[in-house]
This record gives structure tokens, C-alpha cells and sequence, in this order.
């Protein structure tokens, strides 16, 4: 089933550009001036991890990203604007950081505002549902890199073919210019079940974290520069284990981000693991469903 979201992706999400209103959405992004707080969750979050370092680098202004109960444990006020990622729009922790003081905007397929939030509605063309989100996922970053260019251009790579041996536990190495891509892999491994997933930054493996791994992991690393620590680490690694996947771009920073991320979703689709139509444990319907208070 992942297969087949895949197989029609690149056209959905050009076909979804198409027909979004664009022009609103990027007229609402270059308004943000001031120090903005981002949140998404689960796919979203994937998401808000990609607009922070756009308007980092496009907008050029202080960001910080959050989780929904980190907005309530702390004195926030000093960022002027809150923005929120959520596919739906519709979940409990969107409405309650609806209530916030800053000025706020969604992004988000929903239709309609809750309350006086900026509305930034797009559309996905064709879609399929998935327990773990895909195009929910892949189309706004597509939008947030249209906005990064200031044009509808999307391309996505050709597909690799990797080696992949039995695993016990998955381990994704990463640094800012792959952020993106490695919580989109963190968060689809995790939320299908595959596997116990670790997340590493590149130096933090120099200093004890490489001692978790061993010839049981299956090591995802993702590169997207020519340094010195990339060379010694591809080096070293497959010395502890020969299940080694190298992700790798030749493009700059946040294309490159975008890029690692389809490429590990290529490669989620050679692990033949159940993505779309997960089983989950029997309290994922009752925790989904919460409403109380987070402080």
C-alpha cells in the first residue's frame, strides 16, 4: 500500500499545488516578521521542523518550535506570533493553542477558522489514508519549499536501491542540514511500530552514543555535506555493524533536507513493513482522544 502512495506522490503533490491557493499562503508566510513560536505534532511536527529553519534563513527572524505542552509550562510571551501545523486542523491540542495571546495561523486542509486565527488552507488532490502520514506530510513541505523559492518547481529523486539486513533496533544519525528528514523517519518508525528508533546528532557520537550500537542495528545515516566528521563517521560505523544505509544529497541545506526526506521514505517503502494500515495497541484510542489539561 506505501507503494502505491509512492508510485503516485509526485504527481499529487503537483496536482495539489496547483490547486491550493498558493499566493494567500505565501503573501501570510512573508508577513512574519517577529519572533514566532511553531508547533505540529506527530507528521506535523516533521513539518514545523522544516518552516523553522524557511523562515530562519528566508525570513530571517527568531523561531522557536514547541511542543503543545511545553506552550503551557512556559512564559512565551516575548514571541509575537504562534504558528500551528495540523493536517486537520481539528485536534485537541490545536484547539487549545488556539486560545493563546500571540497572533496565530494554521496551516492546515480544514475549510473553516476556529476562532481568529490566519487561516493558510491547502488542498490534497487524491489522497489516501495512511496510519502514518505521507502526503499529509510531504505536501506542505512541498508548499514551504515552493515559498523558500518563490516558485512551483518540485522534482523529486530518482529512486535508490538499498541493502537492508535483519534488525533489531534502528539507530538515525543526523545534523541540522537533515533534521527534517531524520524526524520524518523517527516518526514513521515509531508510529508504525517497527522498531525501538534512536536519534543521534553527528558529534554527540564521538562522546560515548556510538557504544549503542551494535551488529543487531540498522544504522540510517544522512548526509548532505563533504566534512571531515561525515568522512571519519562513514569510516567507522560499518566496523560495528554492516547494516549501514547511507542517504546521501549533493544539493544545499533546505533542498537537501527535502530531498533526504523523500529518499527515506523510499527507503521505508524497501523495509516492507506496514506503514498505511497499522495495528496498533489497544490504548492508542483512548490516549488519542484526550481533552484534559497539560498543566
Amino acid at each position: 500500500m506505501l507503494g502505491k502512495i509512492i508510485e503516485k506522490l509526485e504527481e499529487n503533490v503537483v496536482n495539489s499545488l496547483n490547486a491550493s491557493d498558493l499566493e494567500n499562503i505565501f503573501s501570510q508566510l512573508e508577513k512574519l516578521k517577529d519572533p514566532t513560536l511553531i508547533c505540529g505534532v506527530g507528521g506535523s511536527h516533521v513539518v514545523s521542523i522544516f518552516l523553522e529553519k524557511i523562515l530562519e534563513y528566508k525570513n530571517k527572524i527568531v523561531v522557536k518550535n514547541i511542543t503543545v505542552e511545553e506552550y503551557f509550562m512556559h512564559d512565551l510571551e516575548n514571541y509575537k506570533n504562534l504558528f500551528i501545523v495540523s493536517h486537520s486542523g481539528r485536534n485537541y491540542g490545536v484547539k487549545a493553542l488556539l486560545t493563546a495571546t500571540q497572533n496565530k495561523y494554521l496551516l492546515t486542509t480544514r475549510k473553516s477558522r476556529i476562532t481568529k486565527e490566519t487561516l493558510l488552507q491547502y488542498q490534497i488532490i487524491n489522497g489516501k489514508k495512511s496510519f502514518v502520514s505521507i502526503e499529509n506530510t510531504i505536501m506542505p513541505l512541498s508548499i514551504l519549499l515552493c515559498y523558500y523559492h518563490n516558485s512551483m518547481k518540485i522534482k523529486f529523486p530518482e529512486k535508490e536501491i538499498y541493502k537492508i539486513q535483519a534488525y533489531q533496533n534502528i539507530h538515525i544519525i543526523y545534523d541540522e542540514l537533515s533534521k527534517t528528514a531524520a524526524y520524518f523517519l523517527e516518526s514513521s518508525l515509531i508510529e508504525a511500530g517497527i522498531a525501538p528508533v534512536t536519534l543521534h546528532t553527528k558529534y554527540s557520537l564521538c562522546h560515548g552514543r556510538s557504544n549503542s550500537i551494535n551488529g543487531l542495528s540498522l544504522v540510517i545515516y544522512l548526509k548532505a555535506t563533504k566534512s571531515e566528521l561525515d568522512q571519519l563517521l562513514i569510516e567507522e560505523l560499518p566496523k560495528i555493524t554492516s547494516n549501514f544505509v547511507l542517504l546521501e544529497s549533493f544539493k544545499l541545506n533546505i533542498e537537501a533536507d527535502y530531498e533526504l526526506t523523500l529518499k527515506g521514505l523510499y527507503l521505508l517503502e524497501q523495509l516492507n513493513q506496514e506503514f498505511v494500515k497499522v495495528k496498533y495497541n489497544k490504548i492508542v484510542p483512548t490516549i488519542y482522544h484526550f481533552r484534559g489539561t497539560f498543566l
